[in-house]
Parts: structure tokens; C-alpha cells; sequence
């Protein structure tokens, strides 16, 4: 969705009680040609008994929180099986992220978003803390314009604001992370449209791996992955009903 209705949680519209998330599944798209693009994305891609999972973790910047990466592959591990190939890259230089994005199904990104209110194009993971003196290591919008993933199935951000289009000049564009990842090729991104706080990361995470998981020993493929982050979220909501503003965040682009 494009203009300032896109900044809207639509997905959690009503009350403690009774919402949305009570009727439907919801699906965000930036346009009706990048859903179209997901559509046919979805039904071509080709499915694999063994899918291979890329992480990228970057958990160490000065005055930012330690990200508990090794935590969290261990749960993606344990919700995925054994029937999972990963590849770990611990804060990897931006060209060794797009040489191994192609060869993988499911990218996992553990780290720390940046949303650019001035240059939607230059919104990023932080993929490497910096060095001294220097910035750190983005994977930006514009880097993954030309990526071309025949593989591609699903990208979980697991950062904050990956789904934020935080420039009021640009919101009919709706240029953000998450978007370029379904623009990329990707057919099923999660991402978030604000900060995320740490539990509710992990109790969603967890559980969307497990339903996945389930999925893949069950049918042999990536099932549906809206209903897995659903069923994730609806986990959180059950055990924090008042805690909205912790599972409001989530988003799923896709078909």
C-alpha cells in the first residue's frame, strides 16, 4: 500500500478483543504489479525437499544492543529440521551477501535496520558493524535492484523498521527494505514497520519457523508462509493480549 495509508498497522485494525487478525490473513503489497510479480514468482519458482538457508548475522555496534544471534539460528535450526542446509555469515562484506543470496532458498537476516527518510533507495540491514572511524556495512535497496535469484522463496527480516516508509515526500513509491527483497524475487518477505522489541522477535520468530517447518515435513516445500507468520503473531497475541503494540509490527508481502 502507497500514501499515508501504507503507514497504518490495517492488518491489527480493532480493538484488544476483536480485529482484523480475528477474520483474515492479511498480505501487503507496494503495488499491484509487484503482487502480479509475486504471483507468478510463487507458482515458478521450483520447490526443494532440502532448502538451503543463508543467516546473516551482525550482532556487535557500538551503543546499540548485542543481537543474541546464536540464539536465534539455533531456534530457526530446531523449527526448520534436520532436512535444512545453512550457511552462517557473521558480519560479511555487501559483496559476499549478493554472490551467496542466489544459491539459497530462505535468508534469514539478524541485525540492525536502517530506514533512510531522505533516500528510501539507501535503506538497509546493517550486515557489518563499522570500523573505526567508518560507517557500517550496508546491504541497501539499491544493491539488490539487480540481484537475480532464481531460487528465491522466502526473505525473514529480522530487524527493525525493514517495512517502513519513513519519507513523507516519497510514501506513494513505497521504497523500503522488505519491498526491494520482493522486488528482488522473493515471493514471501517478513519485515516490520517499526522497532521490534526483543521478546516478541523471539517468540514470533520461534514459532513462525516451527509452523514452517511443520509445513516442509508435511508437504515436502516452503507451505504458506502468511499463514505461518499469522499463526506466530496470533501465539503472541494470546499470551500478551494487552501487549499490542509488541506484535503489531509484523508484516508479511507476498502473494
Amino acid at each position: 500500500m502507497s500514501g499515508y495509508i501504507g503507514l497504518l498497522p490495517l492488518h491489527a485494525a480493532g480493538n484488544n478483543t476483536y480485529n482484523a487478525m480475528d477474520y483474515v490473513i492479511s498480505s501487503y503489497t507496494p503495488t499491484f504489479q509487484a503482487l502480479d510479480f509475486s504471483l507468478q514468482r510463487a507458482d515458478s519458482v521450483p520447490y526443494h525437499r532440502d532448502p538451503k538457508v543463508l543467516m546473516i548475522a551482525a550482532p556487535k555496534k557500538e551503543d546499540r544492543k548485542i543481537l543474541e544471534t546464536t540464539a536465534e539460528l539455533d531456534s530457526i535450526k530446531e523449527g526448520l529440521g534436520n532436512n535444512t542446509g545453512f550457511t552462517v555469515l557473521h558480519e560479511p562484506p555487501c559483496q559476499i551477501v549478493l554472490e551467496e543470496l542466489p544459491k539459497h532458498d530462505l535468508i534469514h537476516f539478524s541485525c540492525h535496520g536502517q530506514s533512510n527518510p531522505t533516500d528510501p533507495s539507501a535503506s538497509a540491514p546493517e550486515i557489518a558493524s563499522p570500523s573505526e572511524g567508518q560507517e557500517p556495512s550496508l546491504l541497501t535497496v539499491r544493491d539488490l535492484a539487480s540481484l537475480n535469484h532464481d531460487r528465491a522463496r522466502i526473505t525473514y527480516l529480522s530487524a527493525c523498521s525493514t517495512a517502513e516508509n519513513s519519507s513523507s515526500e516519497l510514501l506513494d513509491e513505497t521504497i523500503h527494505i522488505a519491498s526491494a527483497f520482493q522486488l528482488a524475487g522473493f515471493p514471501h518477505v517478513i519485515g516490520t514497520i517499526w522497532e521490534v522489541r526483543d521478546n516478541a522477535a523471539m517468540e514470533v520468530r520461534r514459532q513462525f519457523y516451527e509452523i514452517v517447518g511443520q509445513q516442509l515435513n508435511s508437504h515436502g516445500h516452503l507451505g504458506d508462509v502468511a499463514f505461518a507468520l499469522h499463526e506466530a503473531v496470533q501465539a503472541r497475541r494470546r499470551k500478551k493480549p494487552k501487549d499490542f503494540l509488541s506484535r503489531t509490527p509484523f508484516i508479511y508481502l507476498g502473494a
